[in-house]
C-alpha cells in the first residue's frame, strides 16, 4: 500500500518492547551491590537519554578518582586507549624531541582498580598469590573503578582494544577462574584487566556513517536498549512524537526514531505548540 497507517501499538513496538536500564548498580552509602561486572553498552536512537543514564546511574555514584570517562572518535587509537609513544619538546621552538611511553585511559583505570583492591600496582596483583581473595573482597565491598566510553561505535573498536579484547570478559579478568594476561607492546609489562573494573559504553543506532561493531565485541558486551519514553512528555508532545516515530519505524526502522529528549522542553500554550 502507498499509504501506511500505524497505531500506537504497531507490530514493531509490540515485538521490541520498551526497555530501561536495569538496576545493576544500587547505591548503599558509598558501596555498590553489583550483580554482574559484564561490560555493558546502552544503545538506542538519538535523544533517548543514553548519556544521561550513564551520568546519573553510574558516573555520579563514583568518586572522582575512581571514574574515567572518554569519548571514542574516528581517530581514536590503541595508543590513546592503552599506551603509546608520545613526543616531548624542550620548548616551543626546540628541535630536540624525546619520546616517552604515556598511559592511556584504559590502563590508568586498570591500575587504579588494582590499587583500591589493596595491591601496590597492577603488576603486583597479577603475581600475588592472594589475588583471588583480595579482588573478591573488593567487589563485595564495592571497591570498584568505572570506565565510561561514550559513542563507543564511532571508533574502530577492534583496533582500539587490540589484543586486549579477550581480557575484558568476566571469566578472564585477574582473579577470575580463567584469568589471562598479555605483554604490552611498548612498555613490555605484563597486563591484565582487574576483576573490579566496570565498563559502560553508549552507542547511537541511528548513525549509519560509522563502522558496525564486530561480532567479537558483541559477544563480550551486554546490551541494554533505550527507546523513546513518551511518559516523560506533556500529553500533546507525546502524541506528536508518537506519530512521527510511527512513520519513521514504518519507512526507515526503529533505530532512526527521534528520542524524547528533543521534546522535553516543549509546552502547549493556548493550543499553540511551541518549543
Amino acid at each position: 500500500s502507498t499509504k501506511c497507517t500505524l497505531e500506537e501499538l504497531d507490530v514493531r513496538q509490540t515485538i521490541v518492547a520498551t526497555t530501561t536500564v536495569k538496576s545493576g548498580v544500587q547505591q548503599s552509602g558509598k558501596a555498590f551491590n553489583i550483580q554482574s561486572l559484564t561490560p555493558t553498552i546502552l544503545y538506542g536512537p538519538p535523544g533517548t537519554g543514553k548519556t544521561y543514564h550513564m551520568q546519573e546511574d553510574y558516573i555520579n555514584r563514583f568518586d572522582k578518582e575512581n571514574r574515567f570517562v572518554t569519548t571514542f572518535h574516528q581517530s581514536f587509537s590503541y595508543e590513546d586507549f592503552v599506551e603509546g609513544l608520545k613526543p616531548l619538546l624542550d620548548g616551543y621552538d626546540s628541535e630536540n624531541i624525546t619520546y616517552q611511553i604515556e598511559k592511556g585511559v584504559f590502563r590508568q583505570a586498570c591500575e587504579r582498580a588494582a590499587l583500591i583492591a589493596g595491591f601496590n600496582s597492577l603488576e603486583d596483583s597479577i603475581n600475588a598469590s592472594n589475588r583471588i581473595e583480595l579482588y573478591d573482597t573488593a567487589v563485595k565491598e564495592g571497591k570498584l573503578v568505572l570506565l565510561c566510553i561514550d559513542e563507543i561505535n564511532r571508533a574502530n573498536v577492534s583496533a582500539v582494544f587490540g589484543d586486549l579484547i579477550s581480557l575484558i570478559e568476566e571469566n578472564k579478568r585477574i582473579g577470575a577462574k580463567n584469568e589471562m594476561t598479555v605483554r604490552l607492546p611498548y612498555s613490555k609489562k605484563e597486563f591484565g584487566v582487574p576483576k573490579n573494573l566496570l565498563i559502560i559504553g553508549t552507542m547511537n543506532t541511528a548513525d549509519r556513517s560509522i563502522q558496525l561493531l564486530d561480532s567479537a565485541l558483541r559477544r563480550r558486551f551486554r546490551f541494554e536498549e533505550l527507546l523513546p519514553d513518551y511518559n516523560v512528555l506533556e500529553k500533546r508532545s507525546a502524541s506528536i512524537l508518537k506519530n512521527i516515530n510511527a512513520k519513521i519505524r514504518c519507512f526507515i526502522g526503529k533505530d532512526s526514531q527521534i528520542g524524547h529528549s528533543y521534546f522535553i522542553e516543549a509546552k502547549n500554550d493556548l493550543d499553540i505548540f511551541v518549543t
